[in-house]
């Protein structure tokens, strides 16, 4: 853990030196010497809630705006707690309120891959109702239903990833059979969602 300021790096897994040392400027660490600058890196995208660019060919970093540093939607916050879970990247650091860097996601975007194979795997359907159990056991619940570029899939079907943590739920009191009813609800609205914009599953 590092502190800058009246903000801190919090490092979870290791970055290579060159990388951490950015991470630790960026989170304003002043003692810190780095050749990388934002500018130099590659932009990947933009969502609601920040800008995300290539920091490595594994790892990303997404940097929060003005909506995203607003409530308490910080993607790190699930991440934390959701680690180990297949589908799930990996969080290597985050900087509380201003980003936080993250396995990059292989394959392409649910709605690339569409437009590519013309239909998407019968595997998501599993995987999606697998993630949304998994996540309910640690408490953990979504609260957006258009994945088009959350979800990253291989080419080989092998691997789906979900990349956007900032609009989920933690709701810690809820029991076994309000979570159930609730993986259920979200599970038929993201379906019914990619069926009613013309995602066609195998």
């Amino acid at each position: 853990m590092y502190f800058g300021g009246n903000k801190m790096l919090i490092l979870l897994n290791s970055l290579p030196v060159e990388i951490e040392n950015f991470c630790r400027k960026e989170a304003g660490e002043s003692s810190v010497v780095s050749t990388l600058d934002k500018k130099d890196l590659s932009y990947i995208g933009e969502g609601s809630h920040g800008e995300v660019y290539e920091l490595t060919d594994s790892t990303v970093i997404k940097y929060f705006n003005s909506k995203g540093k607003q409530g308490n939607n910080f993607d790190y916050l699930p991440l934390k707690n959701l680690q180990g879970i297949a589908g799930v990247p990996v969080l290597y650091a985050y900087c509380e309120k201003e980003f936080v860097v993250m396995e990059k996601a292989k394959g392409l975007k649910l709605d690339e891959y569409f437009t590519t194979h013309g239909r998407l795997p019968s595997d998501l359907k599993v995987w999606l109702k697998d993630l949304l159990e998994e996540f309910s056991k640690k408490k953990w619940f979504f609260d957006d239903i258009n994945i088009y570029e959350d979800v990253f899939i291989t080419e080989d079907k092998e691997e789906m990833t979900l990349v956007d943590y900032s609009l989920y739920l933690h709701l810690p009191q809820a029991n076994e059979n309000q979570a159930n009813r609730t993986v259920e609800s979200t599970y038929n609205a993201l379906i019914e969602n990619l069926q009613m914009n013309g995602y066609i599953i195998e």
